[in-house]
């Protein structure tokens, strides 16, 4: 190099105190030194780069140092170009942030981190079209360089900046271009090889991936992993942005774009926005400034933007997903998680009144599949319901009914005029709900579908809450007969075996303070409704057929039932586990007198309580007798209310 005239030599001009000006904008603008030297002069070279030709980066050790050079194939610098270089804060490109990266300043200040020590720099440029260079050098005390221009005898082509690193800085220096490289969507040419990566290669052949683009040359990337489980360890996304192509903000950016944190719930962060358990995403925005810090994005004009593009990629991959559903556990799980995130939204989307705001529009297709999955079981129906289904039901009342065991399904059978009887499902110790145990039912369905979901079995213990329903046209009070019926041989032994245990003494001293009658009458029967077209929901097992009758209880047991067919069949033991059955219908005779009230057939709380006392105590009897005790009746017993077992 010869220097043929020094143009000019001085220090950086500052607005405010130098030292700390300097210190704090070479220091503190990266998540590390070697960053600040990687991309700041990326940055310039790429905001001037001309044509498809890639910016070249060479690290080659020269003499004792080693010297990493940028080069573009710009314009050079202008007057305003050379200010903005040597005045801290001012930036040539402030009017243009439309098209330019920085605001701040050339960003070499950026680059001069202590750290780094570097040796010097050098930038070779037509200045004003003349042939320069421009040297800083770092030997004050301060870190604060000097520098000087001069001319340069060659011609220059673009712009060159050049740094000499001392040896020990360049595997830093490295390691950082290396991450840097592999993740480049703009071509670079490093040491004489081209690297550019393709967004789309980064995605499996399991891997949903959604591609997002608009006419501003805004990109989106989603790719949504295949490898799901009953418990994902790790449910935030993966994601890279990339400022005017450079890969700036990584990982921790979920917490901007999709309101997760570390630790929070579920519920508390996601609702309203499409969930999946693990994906990554790649954002490319033509706007912004390549520097890390999230800060940055904020103050990006285009943030929300950004956010609606990578939203709208989510919910794109999310529904290609469950297309594919074809019943896989995990994937329904995904399913009803996205339903609990987006059950306000879900909700105005199945109104007819409501419409959702344009900015959810994008929702649209996804909250669409989601309505019409079949992951909601009812009782007696071949297939699960869909959430659609349900909200357009509008059964009596405005009354939904629902039950969480075949048994407390069956309470009210025949008896309901709700389409269906839900099965409530739960999660417990599950991540996706934060580990709290929820039910389909009260944390999704009711919150989407407007009406009251009432508990089968809660609502056999309460008889208001049933006379309230009788009166609001959910349940009804129906009338069905009972209809003697010849019995078979398999059925005539069971009732010969059941009226011999009856008729012990052990029996009748089980039901001395349940009101017992003079007889007992076992009758096999049919049920039938008054309307002879109506079919019987549910199952008759056995029921009372004169409730006040003190002299003789007639008691109906229903040859059609499933139950009883199970007990006739075991000729063994099926008269002894017709026991429970059988105090279930003492326990309404004892009600019932005791309360004078003829039509007194609710399981009330009271029932139940005397049904347990009295099915303990023939129960207990029952083991005594089977275990070979003496059946004879002790002198103390009062046997004034002996009775017998007859059957018709």
């Amino acid at each position: 190099m010869s220097c043929e005239r020094l143009l000019m030599e001085r220090k950086f001009a500052f607005k405010s105190n130098d030292e700390k000006a300097f210190k704090k904008l070479s220091g503190f603008q990266f998540e590390s030194p070697e960053h600040g030297i990687v991309y700041e002069p990326l940055a310039n070279c790429f905001d001037v780069q001309q044509s498809e030709a890639p910016v070249e980066i060479t690290l080659k050790k020269r003499g004792d140092a080693h010297v990493l050079t940028f080069k573009d194939n710009g314009p050079g610098l202008i007057i305003s170009n050379l200010l903005s270089l040597h005045f801290i804060g001012r930036s040539s490109k402030r009017d243009d942030l439309e098209h330019n990266i920085g605001r701040f300043g050339f960003g070499l200040v950026g680059s001069f981190h202590p750290e780094l020590e570097l040796i010097n720099v050098q930038i070779k440029a037509r200045v004003c079209g003349e042939n320069t260079i421009i040297t800083y050098n770092f030997n004050n005390n301060k870190g604060i360089p000097g520098w000087f221009m001069s001319e340069y005898e060659n011609d220059i082509e673009g712009m060159e900046i050049s740094y000499f690193l001392k040896p020990h800085v360049v595997p830093r220096i490295r390691r950082e271009l290396k991450d840097f490289l592999r993740q480049t969507v703009i071509p670079v040419k490093y040491n004489n090889r081209i690297y550019k990566l393709k967004p789309e290669t980064l995605a499996k052949e399991t891997d949903t991936l959604s591609v997002i683009k608009d006419k501003d040359g805004l990109e989106v990337y989603y790719f949504l992993h295949d490898g799901y489980g009953d418990y994902v360890d790790n449910n935030t996304d993966d994601m890279i942005m990339y400022l005017r192509g450079m890969p700036v903000e990584k990982d921790d950016m979920t917490k901007i774009f999709y309101g997760y944190s570390p630790g929070a719930k579920l519920p508390q962060n996601l609702c309203g926005e499409p969930f999946d358990y693990n994906g990554s995403c790649i954002v490319l925005a033509t706007k912004g400034e390549p520097t890390v810090g999230r800060d940055k994005l904020v103050r990006n004009a285009d943030f929300n933007k950004n956010r609606k593009a990578v939203m709208t990629a989510r919910a794109d991959a999310i529904l290609n997903k469950l297309k594919t559903c074809s019943g896989r556990k995990s994937l329904t799980r995904m399913a009803i998680a996205n339903i609990y995130t987006l059950k306000n939204k879900l909700k105005s989307y199945l109104s007819d009144n409501e419409v959702l705001p344009i900015e959810d529009e994008y929702l649209v297709p996804l909250l669409e599949h989601l309505a019409d999955m079949q992951l909601f079981p009812a009782f007696n129906r071949g297939e699960a319901l869909t959430l659609r289904e349900i909200y357009l039901a509008s059964p009596p009342g405005n009354v939904f009914l629902y039950a969480n065991s075949i048994e407390g399904s069956t309470v009210f059978q025949g008896y309901h005029k709700c389409p269906f009887v839900l099965v409530d499902l739960s999660y417990e110790n599950d991540f996706i709900f934060g580990y709290h145990k929820l039910s389909r039912i009260s944390s999704i369905v009711s919150n989407v579908c407007n009406g009251e979901f009432i508990d089968l079995e809660e609502l056999v213990l309460n008889t208001d809450k049933q006379n309230e329903l009788i009166r609001k046209g959910v349940l009804e009070k129906e009338s069905y007969s009972a209809r003697d019926v010849e019995i078979d041989s398999n059925a005539r032994v069971f009732f010969e075996n059941l009226q011999d245990l009856l008729n012990k003494s052990w029996f009748k001293r089980a039901l001395s303070d349940y009101y017992p009658p003079r007889k007992i009458v076992l009758a096999a029967v049919t049920m039938e409704h008054k309307d002879k077209s109506h079919r019987i929901n549910g199952e008759f097992i056995a029921c009372v057929l004169n409730n006040r009758n003190t002299d003789a209880l007639k008691i109906g047991i229903n040859l059609q039932s499933n139950t009883i067919r199970t007990l006739i069949n075991d000729s063994v033991s099926g008269h002894i586990a017709f026991l429970p059955i059988l105090c279930h219908e003492l326990s309404h005779r004892k009600i019932n007198i005791s309360y004078g009230n003829e039509d007194l057939v609710s399981h009330n709380t009271n029932f139940y309580f005397d049904r347990i006392r009295l099915e303990d105590k023939v129960l207990q009897k029952c083991v005594s007798y089977l275990l070979g005790k003496d059946d004879v009746a002790d002198s103390t017993d009062d046997m004034s209310n002996d009775f017998d077992v007859v059957i018709l």
